[in-house]
């Protein structure tokens, strides 16, 4: 009997610990369903805000800078001339030779003993330039020159980089805006088609508005193939120069012109590109070359050069003489070269026709450097002018297309009317996306010209 209470108690405690396993089980697939379920909560939250994310080219500039390695190129250039810039100065600077020669000499003489000697000799040099006639110096100021061309070559290429990923980037916006309006568009009309198919059936429309919105639709079908080909196309230079694809979905801001950065009027652009601009700035600095390399030509090709030397020579067993030597000498040495043939003249006279030639290309630059802003100029002032006015036009054509909507919908208009107003506003809305972006490159490309494209100014807006 006491075995049987025992039994049952074992059979009520193994029936109690299963109970127990299984809810400590389901509170573990619940909580596992709970954190998945949060998981896949955060994930979609993550995808919403990354869709609804707004893509603006500030936030994405740097990413074609670290894309572009004309900008590395540029900077590298500038170290090596930097280091040029300092070897340069070798020729001003005293220079220490030092000289060691050892051997073994051993003598045969037929009528007495032979002799074995063991020469030693050892030579230091300090050599300083007194007087070449500026030529040295000459030297050090071209090497300097070529530094501070490298360093504006690297601002002018950081002005480019920006230039070319603006590009890029409006291309992009705007074909990827063609594309969605020729989209919406198409899909407008197929419900217009649509509904004037039914009309048509209750007899309260006639076949030739059908056949209208049809061709129209035909159109809007070859025009939305042929923006979703140029879309492509700006989504490969746009992925070429950021290094990324952006979400279709993602909104993309219009890119942001520093207007308050470009000179008022005509005269003080002009002004502002010959004083600022990296033309202008490379220009001078290669005339300065050519002037200094001018001026060198005379000392280098018909003056003398002075130099002081001093020399420690100590020698050991020298010639074959037992016993040692030491020397030790001063002297200013002039070396004069001269050429028997006259090409020293020749070469002088080659580069004073350089020199012409950088000064004549110098005001050439300045000429066309003057008529090209003075164009660029009245570019801008026209896009900004057409801007206005397709702002306008797209106003207009709302408007239109809205009565022309309403008096066919109460039966007084035509549908031929409602196409053309929907093209109207379709076009329209194409031509101000093209003028936006066409006066953002214009803005930009004014900037770049007066030195003032840069990252922290884009910043500043």
């Amino acid at each position: 009997m006491q075995n049987e209470r025992v039994n049952i108690i074992v059979i009520i405690v193994n029936m109690l610990i299963k109970v127990v396993e299984m809810k400590i089980v389901n509170l573990i697939i619940i909580l596992l369903i709970n954190y998945f379920g949060i998981i896949n909560n955060i994930y979609a939250d993550n995808k919403q805000k990354e869709l609804a994310k707004v893509i603006s080219f500030e936030e994405i500039l740097p990413l074609a800078f670290k894309n572009n390695k004309d900008i590395l190129i540029a900077v590298n250039q500038n170290k090596a001339n930097y280091l040029n810039h300092e070897a340069s100065k070798a020729s001003i600077y005293p220079k220490l030779d030092i000289t060691a020669n050892v051997a073994e000499q051993d003598d045969n003489n037929p009528n007495s003993a032979n002799e074995n000697f063991s020469p030693r000799e050892y030579k230091l040099k300090l050599t300083q330039n007194l007087w070449d006639f500026n030529e040295s110096n000459s030297k050090v100021q071209i090497s300097s020159l070529r530094t501070k061309l490298s360093e504006t070559n690297i601002v002018e290429t950081k002005a480019n980089t920006i230039v070319k990923a603006a590009r890029a980037f409006s291309n992009y916006r705007k074909a990827r805006s063609k594309y969605f309006l020729s989209l919406e568009f198409e899909n407008k009309l197929k419900k217009q088609t649509g509904m004037q198919d039914y009309r048509i059936k209750q007899g309260a429309a006639i076949s030739t508005d059908i056949l209208q919105a049809k061709n129209a639709l035909a159109k809007a079908i070859t025009s939305r193939v042929i923006a979703y080909g140029i879309f492509k196309k700006s989504k490969i230079v746009f992925v070429s120069i950021f290094n990324f694809e952006p979400n279709i979905k993602s909104k993309i801001s219009p890119i942001k012109v520093p207007l308050k950065l470009i000179p008022k009027t005509k005269d003080e652009y002009i002004d502002s590109v010959l004083k600022n601009g990296f033309e202008i700035k490379k220009a001078k600095i290669n005339k300065q070359v050519s002037d200094i390399s001018y001026d060198n030509a005379f000392a280098s090709n018909f003056l003398p050069k002075f130099t002081l030397t001093g020399e420690i020579n100590h020698k050991d067993n020298a010639s074959g003489t037992p016993g040692f030597l030491t020397e030790n000498i001063i002297k200013v040495e002039m070396k004069w070269p001269i050429e028997l043939f006259g090409t020293q003249l020749d070469k002088y006279r080659a580069s004073s026709i350089t020199s012409d030639n950088a000064n004549t290309r110098y005001k050439e630059n300045l000429r066309k450097l003057k008529d090209n802003a003075e164009s660029k100029w009245i570019n801008f002032q026209n896009e900004k002018t057409n801007l206005e006015y397709i702002n306008n036009q797209v106003k207009i054509a709302r408007e239109f297309l809205k009565m022309a909507q309403l008096e066919y919908k109460e039966g007084r208009g035509k549908m031929d009317i409602v196409i053309a107003a929907q093209n109207a506003y379709y076009n329209s809305q194409i031509t101000l996306k093209e003028s936006l972006s066409k006066f953002a490159l214009n803005s930009y490309s004014l900037l770049s010209n007066i030195g003032k494209l840069t990252v922290e100014n884009l910043t500043k807006m």
